[in-house]
């Protein structure tokens, strides 16, 4: 038999941030009945990678190449092994397959979210005999998954005039097509994590989609702030930008917004005089620069305000209100500083640019949320969530 064989796939691969608590009850739907019966043709359980991982989050991606492969045909499935196309068929084929099957109009141009909710109401009607007459929370939603596939006779008997078949991927009369006691709970339950992956940005006040100018110092984190954003994590080997590096817009991985293309701005003094270039289409501005060297180095914290002086007069002069400028100082756990400065960083920052006699102090005077202190390693969206949120909102917040 081949092995199990992820096939990316945008609409599933969200579930490799979904903590592995959440991800034992698409385990269950896969793998076994209401009886507590494994099913013939599930292979998770007998995979190797499977039995040896201690998280379900580590196999993320073995879980969604079996609901790949219990949407697909089974024929079809053992060519794409073959030829290394992953296991199965892609989630949205499966959504619209399950569309089908429950007689649901399929419209044209609707994204996975739209087409999930279509499903969710036609079995809630299904099992409740009434439609879906309050707001589709994502409790509701993996609610439904589970009513449905511990009473599936029931909801398979809710339509008389057209049964829903339970067809096996292989059998004794040779039919081959998809097993929906499997893909319809598991597709509720899908579209209960991504409802509830993808609030994160709603329920912290965060836009649904940003445009940003990312400028500071040198290795300053500028490069690792877009990585977190992207991806909610970052590389601890990551290159250092020279110049300048475009960046296509994309879709935040972790917040499900959507983030404009841009330049990612090397730290060095050439490109200062160009600041007002490349931020100028941009509605909100981030200047990073090290907090322990700000702190502990007269001449580093001299660079920085000349820098300040820069965007006072040349941006936020000229342009406010009209754009948000916030400051995020980073690198805060290295060790010259003491537990003690590192508590107090942030009074620190602010004392010494208030102190000084120039407009730029207005920045951060006239808007005491306008800094950040972090150290962006404690940011990480998998192993530090609250850091990660409070980053982000700080970033990118209403």
């Amino acid at each position: 038999m081949l092995d199990l064989e992820y096939r990316k796939d945008d609409d599933l691969g969200f579930l490799e941030y979904i903590p592995g608590i959440k991800l034992l009850d698409l385990v269950k739907y896969l793998t076994v009945d209401a009886s507590g019966y494994s099913y013939v043709n599930q292979e998770l359980k007998a995979d190797m990678r499977f039995k040896i991982a201690q998280d379900p989050h580590e196999y993320w991606d073995l879980i969604a190449a079996e609901l790949q492969t219990f949407g697909g045909d089974t024929r079809a499935n053992i060519l794409r092994r073959i030829f290394k196309n992953g296991s199965g068929i892609l989630y949205q084929e499966i959504v619209k397959d399950v569309l089908d099957e429950l007689d649901c109009k399929n419209p044209k141009n609707a994204d996975i979210h739209d087409l999930e909710k279509l499903i969710v109401k036609s079995c809630y009607l299904l099992m409740n005999h009434k439609p879906l007459d309050s707001a589709i929370t994502s409790e509701c939603m993996m609610q439904l998954a589970n009513q449905v596939w511990a009473k599936w006779e029931l909801f398979q008997g809710a339509k008389p005039w057209h049964m829903i078949r339970d067809r096996m991927p292989w059998g004794d009369n040779v039919v081959y097509g998809p097993k929906y006691c499997v893909t319809i709970p598991s597709v509720l339950y899908i579209a209960g994590l991504r409802k509830d992956y993808f609030e994160i940005a709603e329920k912290y006040d965060i836009p649904k989609k940003v445009s940003l100018g990312i400028i500071g110092m040198q290795q300053s984190g500028k490069t690792s702030f877009l990585q977190l954003l992207q991806k909610g994590d970052f590389s601890e080997e990551l290159k250092r930008t020279f110049g300048t590096e475009e960046y296509s817009s994309f879709a935040a991985k972790i917040l499900g917004i959507n983030v404009e293309g841009g330049l990612d701005i090397s730290g060095g003094d050439a490109n200062v005089r160009h600041y007002q270039d490349y931020v100028k289409e941009k509605d909100r501005i981030l200047f990073f620069f090290n907090a322990a060297s700000y702190i502990k180095d007269s001449e580093y914290a001299d660079s920085c305000h000349a820098r300040f002086r820069y965007v006072y007069d040349y941006i936020y002069d000229e342009n406010c209100p009209s754009k948000v400028i916030k400051f995020i100082a980073t690198h805060i756990d290295e060790g010259r500083l003491s537990p003690e400065e590192r508590e107090h960083a942030k009074g620190a920052i602010y004392d010494s640019v208030s102190r000084i006699n120039a407009g730029f102090s207005k920045m951060f005077t006239d808007d005491k949320d306008a800094l950040y202190v972090c150290n962006l390693k404690e940011c990480r969206f998998s192993s530090n969530f609250n850091e990660y949120i409070k980053l982000i909102k700080f970033a990118l917040g209403a």
